[in-house]
Order: structure tokens, then C-alpha cells, then sequence
């Protein structure tokens, strides 16, 4: 099979003038307003195109916030940090909790001792020298 030879096909690819007839015609279509509106898809090309194209940032960013194993040096330190600070806050969880009962107890006792008559404080009244 005999091959073209380069000199007949060099300047194919140029770019060449269009006729003045065929540019007039192309103008008057790319101006004509009713062309320039988009037009709407049928619904089984845009179903078709939906499931070629998809959503490549959903396809890239999938599974991209679950999770992931760690190292097992990482994980075995990780449970001791976290044991060792548990244990160190039991004791001061424990201490602030009977502080706050113990303020809990005080309150209650000073207003419940101002405002409930005592025997003493009854019979002073009673006898009119309160």
C-alpha cells in the first residue's frame, strides 16, 4: 500500500478563509436569538448523562471522615494516657462532690434553723419577753 507523501499533505491542517456565503450563513445562525436559548433534555438523555458523569468530588471525597486504624504504638499509648487520667480525676471528682454536699447540708441547716421556732425560743415568746 502506497503511503501519501508528506509534500501533498503539508498545509492540510492550516487554517483556511470560509466563502462569503458560508460565513454570512454561519453568522446569521449564531446570532439568531431562538438558537442562542438553551434548549431542555429529554429525560432519558439527562437519566443517561446523570449516571455516566456522576459527581467526581462525591466519588473523590467518599469514606474520606471515617475511620481509620492507628498504629498500634499509638493506640497503646493513647489507652495509657487516657487510663492515667482517669485515674488522677476519681479522687478530685469525689472531693468536689462532697464539697458540694457538705455547702448543700450547711445551707439547709442555716435556713431552716432561722425561721423554725425552738422550744427556748417558743416559750420567750409565748411569755412576751422575745
Amino acid at each position: 500500500m502506497a503511503e501519501w507523501p508528506a509534500d501533498l499533505l503539508s498545509g492540510a491542517d492550516a487554517a483556511r478563509p470560509l466563502g462569503p456565503e458560508i460565513r454570512a450563513r454561519v453568522e446569521d445562525v449564531l446570532l439568531d436569538a431562538e438558537v442562542l436559548e438553551p434548549r431542555p433534555l429529554d429525560a432519558a438523555v439527562d437519566q443517561r448523562l446523570e449516571a455516566a458523569l456522576g459527581d467526581p468530588v462525591a466519588v473523590a471525597m467518599a469514606g474520606i471522615d471515617g475511620p481509620r486504624t492507628l498504629p498500634a504504638g499509638t493506640h497503646g499509648a493513647l489507652l495509657e494516657n487516657l487510663g492515667r487520667r482517669r485515674r488522677h480525676l476519681v479522687p478530685l471528682v469525689s472531693a468536689a462532690a462532697g464539697l458540694v454536699v457538705l455547702a448543700g447540708v450547711g445551707a439547709l441547716l442555716a435556713t431552716s434553723t432561722d425561721r423554725t421556732p425552738t422550744p427556748t425560743r417558743s416559750a420567750a415568746h409565748a411569755l412576751g419577753t422575745a
